[in-house]
């Protein structure tokens, strides 16, 4: 049985612990990145690449005032049960033909530093509004917003890929922008 979007509220609201990643988790993610980086990928598409692999979802990240983006992951995403029907696939593809317009939406209505989940309804994209987001806001040293995205089940492991976010806004640059965003779908 699949829970409701409150069933999934009341686990991240009450039940979830905040988790950080073991010593062990934050030395792979820096020497994945500075692999990715010697091949000289740019930032972005190193985030991305780097996201997706660790958590089989698909990652988009870019930089809002640039509007450049980069994904990785879609084949996995696809995979997903949740996205078997031809119409969750549009819906999909519709969103991330605007989704540099959302995430200048998103980040607007977010505090300096704040980390938020969104569940179900919630969601403020709303061509995927059964889906889960978790987005939290970073500046690089350049002073440019940032944002990187997952996209998978719902079913997510929300404390881990919270963690996640939270590393990599450190390793990135601190605390205001747009780091993280993880959306999460279910039909």
């Amino acid at each position: 049985r699949i829970p409701t979007d409150k069933g999934y509220r009341y686990f991240v609201e009450e039940l979830m612990k905040d988790r950080e990643l073991s010593k062990r988790e934050q030395i792979k993610l820096q020497e994945e990145l500075l692999k990715l980086k010697a091949q000289n990928m740019r930032l972005s598409r190193t985030s991305a690449k780097l996201l997706s692999g660790i958590t089989g979802n698909l990652a988009i990240s870019g930089i809002l005032d640039k509007d450049e983006f980069d994904d990785f992951g879609m084949r996995d995403l696809l995979s997903e049960p949740e996205f078997q029907k031809l119409d969750d696939v549009c819906r999909l593809a519709e969103t991330m033909d605007y989704i540099d317009e959302m995430f200048d939406k998103i980040v607007l209505e977010m505090k300096e530093g704040e980390t938020k989940i969104f569940i179900g309804a919630e969601n403020p994209i709303g061509k995927i509004s059964n889906c889960s987001m978790i987005v939290s806001p970073y500046k690089l040293s350049n002073g440019q917003r940032g944002v990187l995205a997952l996209i998978g089940p719902k079913r997510m492991k929300y404390a881990k890929n919270k963690s996640l976010i939270e590393y990599m806004k450190k390793m990135m640059g601190g605390t205001s922008g747009v780091i993280i965003l993880f959306v999460n779908y279910i039909a």
